[in-house]
């Protein structure tokens, strides 16, 4: 009997915005370094999510990352969606201890160091659909009702989202630097397109 895979990719339309605004910046030098840090991530997602029996549907490139829907994830329970959800974040940790290795024994450490703590650091937002937003959601659905968890999320993505970008706008104009401010936008259109 032949076996099927059902599993796709797809690439999120965003993605080319994002990235093309960084070539014209010249900001490109961190990219592969982005997408490993990302890759080593989503690896630790997919790992955990397999391990407690989850199939994976789905794979999306997304403009901070790699994205993996999973097929069966209503299966799962609370505890366990936290678990996967905090899997990636603690994976980027464990990829920014390189920086204590010897940069001759992991070549560009200090590159790569830096873009698995940012993205530790932008994963730990509280504000869907990063890791942070998840990990909250499902502690809120562990002690409270679904209607009284989404009522309390939506607050929370609003104003974590409103604050990023706000905080965005003002980085951009005193540094320079318009990364946050992409990313807030980002999340903002989310928070709005999925309430």
């Amino acid at each position: 009997m032949k076996s099927e895979l059902t599993m796709k990719f797809k690439v999120h339309p965003v993605f080319f915005v994002f990235w093309a605004v960084f070539a014209l910046l010249g900001e490109t030098e961190f990219i592969l370094y982005i997408f490993l840090a990302a890759a080593f991530h989503e690896t630790a997602h997919i790992l955990a999510y397999t391990f407690f029996g989850a199939e994976i549907g789905e794979i999306e490139l997304l403009p901070f990352g790699i994205s993996a829907t999973i097929k069966n994830a209503t299966a799962l329970s609370c505890k366990k969606e936290i678990i996967c959800a905090a899997a990636g974040p603690f994976a980027n940790i464990v990829l920014t201890s390189l920086y204590l290795l010897p940069n001759s024994i992991v070549f560009g450490a200090d590159i790569l160091t830096y873009c698995s703590l940012s993205l530790f650091l932008i994963n730990i937002l509280p504000v869907l659909p990063l890791d942070g937003g998840r990990i909250l959601w499902f502690i809120l659905l562990l002690f409270l009702p679904y209607t009284k968890a989404k009522k309390i999320s939506d607050c929370i993505n609003t104003a974590v989202s409103s604050f990023i970008f706000t905080l965005g706008i003002i980085w951009g104009i005193e540094f320079g630097n318009i990364s946050l401010f992409m990313i807030g936008a980002y999340l903002m259109i989310y928070t709005v397109f999925k309430s």
